[in-house]
């Protein structure tokens, strides 16, 4: 009874502090931990009642099996997907690093799966394997846990940021161009920008301002600003007056920054503002808008299409593992948003 009540006062204070970071602010990517980690312990909460209580019965088994049977079989079919959706992603976005990712990811989670079964039927047969196997794991299970909890809390936060009735300011992020004009993911971005223009000035009665963010970069003819204000201008009804360039950023968080530059220079005065990025991209720019200290900032997400989203969520995972590679290599990977 001691071990239950241990087990219930850790799953209370872990599910507390969740609760509260969620609502003090929910755009940290990390929360993404905290909320399994909640989950784990209503888990082992579970488990551990069904065992205390019920100690003749099979109810503890079963609580302790259906989920981790459940998470294997999420876990095999997610790497097969990830596997099988490559080739798929490289046909029609071309042999990239970045097309690479999801098949490399999957693959990492088949082989850890693969030892962790081997180190199972290993168990008080082979010594030496029994102790090597877990140090082969480790990066791997790791690896795993953050990916389940960024993409879960990215999907869960995407879903409940979805529309807004009121903001002074939208800001569409830069996705790259195909020679002058938008790609079609940059297109979606701005679409979803004009749909959200239409809504909010008609829920408030004044429109908003646009931005249009992006550099010019190497490869490109034109800054991405431009061929956004060019594709507002043939595709929407948005008036130019209302549409502000911001031409010089070439990440993310230049985005964010050089567009609170911006409007302070050209003497905007705002307090709410609106993000619109790609669906996948959502969580890290929301991270990004926290990180940088603005308040009153809701991230809206444009559709993908269906085969670029693995590779999409995936990008963003990695790309926060690789920001804090030296904090990973010292505790594991962290699933926090870089300024990429």
């Amino acid at each position: 009874m001691i071990v239950l009540w241990v087990v219930l006062v850790l799953t209370v204070i872990v599910v507390a502090a969740t609760v509260f970071r969620l609502v003090h602010d929910d755009r940290d990517s990390s929360h993404g931990l905290m909320v399994v980690g909640s989950a784990v312990m209503i888990w082992l909460l579970a488990f551990t009642c069904s065992a205390v209580l019920w100690p003749d019965s099979d109810a503890a088994t079963i609580v302790f099996l259906v989920p981790a049977m459940a998470i294997l079989l999420l876990l095999v079919t997610s790497a097969l997907a990830l596997v099988t959706n490559t080739p798929i992603v490289v046909r029609r976005e071309g042999l990239r690093v970045a097309t690479l990712v999801p098949a490399a990811i999957g693959g990492a989670i088949i082989v850890t799966l693969a030892i962790m079964i081997g180190w199972l039927f290993t168990w008080d047969h082979r010594i030496l394997l029994m102790a090597l196997l877990p140090l082969a794991m480790i990066p791997g299970a790791l690896m795993i846990i953050e990916l389940l909890a960024y993409t879960l809390y990215a999907l869960v936060y995407g879903g409940t940021h979805r529309e807004v009735d009121a903001t002074d300011v939208i800001v569409v992020l830069g996705a790259g161009l195909s020679g002058g004009k938008p790609t079609p993911l940059l297109a979606r971005r701005l679409d979803r920008a004009v749909e959200v223009y239409h809504h909010v000035q008609a829920a408030q009665g004044a429109p908003p301002r646009v931005v249009v963010s992006g550099g010019k970069g190497s490869d490109e003819v034109v800054s991405e600003a431009a061929a956004m204000a060019a594709y507002l201008a043939e595709h929407s009804d948005v008036p130019s007056t209302h549409v502000i360039l911001e031409d010089t950023s070439t990440t993310t968080q230049e985005n964010l920054t050089n567009t609170l530059a911006v409007l302070a220079a050209q003497n905007v005065v705002w307090e709410r503002m609106v993000v619109v990025t790609s669906n996948f991209h959502v969580l890290r720019s929301a991270s990004l808008t926290q990180r940088l200290g603005i308040r009153s900032v809701t991230v809206l997400g444009a559709p993908t299409a269906w085969y670029y989203l693995p590779s999409g969520f995936l990008r963003e995972f990695a790309a926060g593992v690789v920001h804090y590679r030296k904090q990973n290599l010292a505790v594991g990977p962290r699933s926090r948003p870089c300024g990429c």
